[in-house]
């Protein structure tokens, strides 16, 4: 369809509007200022001439000379998302039935927030949070005025049709899987309950019954199910939280797409792969806080609200710490949420583990004030009980040698630790230093468990590293320095205490395997013939050519003086 003007420019002319009444000014004074008659400002508020049609380099000078005159700052910065929806509205109520919708505007790029709230102010009449948030003084006004920019019951009646007739038609084409999805969406802001019926055969798609990877048609699953919640059924969300977000791809693509809604990605994105790109950065705080707005049990996304913060905190374990107010809000808030019959028992569970989550890391309420416990403690004490999970996590590569029950990460790490420091001693290293590498160098493994060698060959594992990064990242700036310090030596390899802590690692593997060989297990020589190839200093070598004699109880004889 080719690209024609849009007729009509509500939102950027109310918008307008109440930028004029926040310098305060009139009409014919603003007129005045920006040396125009009245009539062209009350042509651009009232959108009989549109504030989109005005030439890019003159709208410019104007939007700076309302910087100038006092105009509200948030407001003026909004003009651009203003002026994308009122080009939208104009394109959907101009669409013909009959045209190709491979080149519809809607089906141009990715959809976000700021943007979907200011059509559905203009279609809807629910005003947005930016309008909410901005406090706004009352104006003077004359006579009745309207509370916000809208189009005519006719207008109206098309634009949500036009949705509909667009999603109809995109439903079957994966070339215009943004197209029919962002349809979808828009046309659930229609309050009349039409949107319920043209939805429902869409209740269908195999992401609601069943697991599957993620691909653009999850996202659009999305969409059909957070807009038949809109209509008032849930369940159809409810079944995508359970059977889409089955596994890392997915709670990924989940998480990037939320901040690429609320603006912390800040790109515009031409369609939705961007999702699924591991790469990219943000932090979690505004998500955050927008998640908290919109913890309450009657909002229509209240389950995939709950999980997306289950999500968030797993994959940003330091967000609260880094937005303490929003995270003591929202303890306040989870705590009445759980009282909720509306919450679904998924749903609860997500809840139960975020607020665990949150009164570890020190976050808790009382009386009418939010309070939070001593945020550096919390932030160790987060870390310290991470690390105990490796009491109870395996050395999964014993299983292959036929141990049900093997070692766990901590025992292993905890005579990685000795080793490492006899080591020391005799190679002349820092022995302290060797020691902590050897307590903290599979630390990561509480995140990405032990993976088998043979997993490896399938798996891109996240670097070392970065994952001890997210695990103090709520720490205090000391604890962080000295852990990432610790961790960053030792995958370096470089220093002779990261080699002889890197000899440690290997050679503790090579005495649990001839302990295991003295305990009849006959398949561990791969492990020893790998683990002694792997041994760069003369003083392991020289150990493990003793461990190998296999006498493992020589040290019970010698003190009972039977040796």
């Amino acid at each position: 369809m080719p690209v024609s003007r849009p007729r009509r420019g509500v939102v950027t002319g109310y918008l307008m509007k109440l930028i004029r009444e926040s310098i305060p000014a009139s009409q014919e004074q603003l007129a005045e200022h920006l040396g125009v008659d009245r009539g062209t400002v009350q042509g651009w508020e009232s959108s009989r001439r549109s504030f989109t049609a005005v030439p890019h380099g003159y709208s410019l000078a104007i939007r700076q000379r309302l910087v100038r005159l006092g105009g509200h700052r948030t407001l003026l910065h909004a003009l651009d998302r203003a002026a994308e929806a009122d080009l939208l509205i104009g394109q959907i109520l101009d669409s013909d039935p009959a045209d190709a919708v491979d080149n519809h505007p809607l089906g141009w790029s990715v959809l976000n927030h700021a943007v979907t709230d200011l059509i559905s102010w203009a279609v809807s009449g629910a005003e947005p949070r930016i309008i909410q948030h901005a406090n706004l003084s009352p104006a003077e006004r004359r006579g009745p005025t309207a509370a916000g920019p809208s189009l005519d019951a006719a207008d109206r009646r098309r634009f949500f049709e036009n949705l509909r007739m667009l999603a109809d038609r995109a439903a079957s084409n994966d070339d215009v899987i943004l197209l029919h999805r962002q349809a979808c969406y828009l046309g659930s802001l229609d309050r009349t309950g039409a949107p319920a019926a043209w939805l429902a055969p869409a209740g269908t798609f195999p992401y609601f019954h069943r697991a599957q990877p993620w691909t653009p048609r999850w996202v659009d699953a999305r969409s059909v199910a957070t807009s038949l919640a809109r209509q008032g059924d849930r369940q159809p969300l409810r079944d995508f939280i359970t059977h889409a977000h089955c596994d890392d791809q997915s709670e990924l693509a989940g998480l990037n797409y939320w901040a690429f809604w609320v603006g912390e990605i800040d790109q515009q994105q031409p369609d939705d792969r961007f999702m699924a790109d591991s790469s990219l950065r943000w932090r979690g705080t505004t998500l955050l806080r927008h998640i908290a707005d919109r913890l309450d049990a009657d909002h229509a996304f209240i389950d995939l609200n709950v999980h997306t913060l289950w999500a968030l905190m797993q994959a940003r374990p330091g967000v609260a710490q880094a937005a303490a107010d929003t995270a003591s809000l929202l303890v306040t808030r989870a705590e009445r949420l759980m009282d909720a019959a509306e919450l679904s028992e998924r749903s609860r569970r997500d809840l139960t583990a975020v607020l665990y989550g949150l009164r570890v890391q020190g976050f808790d309420h009382g009386r009418e004030s939010l309070v939070m416990a001593d945020a550096e403690a919390a932030g160790a004490m987060s870390f310290i009980f991470e690390a105990g999970v490796l009491k109870r996590a395996a050395r999964t590569g014993w299983w292959f040698v036929g141990e049900k029950s093997p070692e766990t990460v901590a025992e292993h790490s905890f005579r990685v630790g000795i080793i490492g420091a006899v080591l020391a001693a005799m190679e002349g290293a820092d022995a302290s230093r060797v020691g902590l590498m050897g307590l903290l160098h599979d630390s990561q493994e509480t995140r990405v468990t032990d993976i088998p060698h043979i997993g490896r060959r399938y798996l891109d594992a996240t670097p070392n590293e970065k994952i001890t990064a997210d695990q103090i990242a709520s720490a205090p700036e000391p604890v962080r320095a000295m852990i990432q310090s610790v961790v960053d030596e030792y995958e370096a390899r470089q220093t002779i205490e990261a080699i002889v802590a890197r000899d440690a690692d290997k050679l503790e593997c090579l005495v649990q395997a001839v302990e295991y060989r003295e305990a009849g297990y006959q398949n561990v020589q791969p492990w020893i013939d790998s683990s002694l190839a792997a041994l760069k200093t003369d003083s392991a070598r020289r150990l493990a050519e003793e461990a190998l004699r296999g006498d493992t109880l020589r040290w019970q004889r010698t003190f009972a003086g039977t040796d």
